[in-house]
C-alpha cells in the first residue's frame, strides 16, 4: 500500500488524528486491550519506588510483547534499552515502530521485523551500524535522529523502496551529512524532511531528480539559488518550507535566508 495524501503531508506519526491514534499512554501490560496502535511509557517512572521495581516491570513487558499479536503500530514515549529493543524485534507482526530515544548500540535483530513498514529511530547516538535496515524489504518510511553514522548517506541511498525519509538533528545538536548525492537513487520518495540537518557540501542538487517528491522541508543553511532549483525541478511539490522560502519574502527574512 502506498502512502496516503495525509501521510505524505503530515507524516506517519500524527497524533491529533483520533481516527488513527488513541492517545492513551499505557504503563502496564494489563492495560493493553488488543488495540492495533498504542503508546507505551514504562521506563523512568516516577511511581517506581526503586530501580528493582522498574527492572521487574521492564522484564514483564519484554516477556509480554510477543503475545500482543493484534498490535500493528507501537510508539514508545520513554527511553528504550538494548534489552527492550531486542524483545521488540520478536514482534514479527509489527508494521510501525516509533522510538523516541534510546541507549541502543546494536540494531542487528531488526531484520526479524519482516512486516515493518514505518520506523522512527529518535535520538540514539550509540548505534554504530545502520546496515541492518537494508534487510527491511517492506519499509516505506524511515526517520532517524541524531546519529553519527548519518554523515555518509550511502547506505540510505540503497533503500530504493522508501517513500518517506527524515534525517533529523536533535534539539541540542545539528545533524551533519556530507552530501545528499546518495539520495538521487530514491526515486520513489514522496516526502523528505531534514529538520536540524546541515549538508556540508552546501548543495541541494540531488533533490532535483526526485520527481515524485510532494513535501520537502530543509533547514535554512543554503544559498537562495539552491532552493529555487529544487522548487522549479519538482512538478509535484505541494508542501514543505521550500515553497515558502521561494515565494515569501517575509519567511526568508524570518529564517534569515539570503541570496
Amino acid at each position: 500500500m502506498n502512502l496516503t495524501t495525509s501521510q505524505i503531508t503530515n507524516g506517519i506519526w500524527l497524533f491529533n488524528d483520533v481516527a488513527d491514534w488513541d492517545q492513551k499512554i499505557i504503563k502496564y501490560p494489563e492495560e493493553y486491550n488488543s488495540e492495533e496502535r498504542i503508546m507505551l511509557d514504562f521506563t523512568q517512572l516516577r511511581a517506581a519506588r526503586n530501580y528493582k521495581e522498574e527492572k521487574l516491570l521492564i522484564s514483564k513487558w519484554c516477556d509480554y510483547f510477543t503475545s500482543m499479536t493484534n498490535l500493528r503500530y507501537l510508539y514508545f514515549e520513554c527511553r528504550i534499552s538494548q534489552q527492550i529493543f531486542d524483545s521488540i524485534c520478536k514482534m514479527t507482526f509489527l508494521e510501525g515502530l516509533f522510538i523516541k530515544w534510546s541507549t541502543i548500540t546494536d540494531i542487528s535483530k531488526i531484520s526479524d521485523l519482516i512486516n515493518l513498514k514505518h520506523i522512527h529511530i529518535g535520538s540514539s547516538p550509540k548505534i554504530s551500524n545502520l546496515a541492518p535496515l537494508l534487510m527491511l524489504q517492506n519499509l516505506k518510511t524511515l526517520e532517524i535522529e541524531n546519529n553519527t553514522q548519518l554523515a555518509d548517506l550511502s547506505l540510505i541511498g540503497k533503500m530504493s523502496n522508501l517513500e518517506g525519509l527524515g534525517i533529523h538533528g536533535s534539539l541540542w545538536k545539528t545533524q551533519n551529512v556530507n552530501t545528499l548525492k546518495p539520495l538521487e537513487n530514491l526515486i520513489n520518495l514522496k516526502y523528505l524532511t531534514l529538520y536540524g540537518t546541515k549538508v556540508l557540501d552546501q548543495s541541494l542538487e540531488a533533490l532535483n531528480s526526485l520527481k515524485n517528491l510532494q513535501r520537502v522541508w530543509v533547514a535554512p543553511y543554503y544559498r537562495m539559488v539552491e532552493y529555487e532549483k529544487v522548487y522549479k525541478s519538482l512538478p509535484k511539490l505541494a508542501h514543505g518550507n521550500i515553497i515558502e522560502i521561494v515565494t515569501s519574502e517575509d519567511y526568508r527574512k524570518q529564517m534569515n535566508i539570503k541570496g
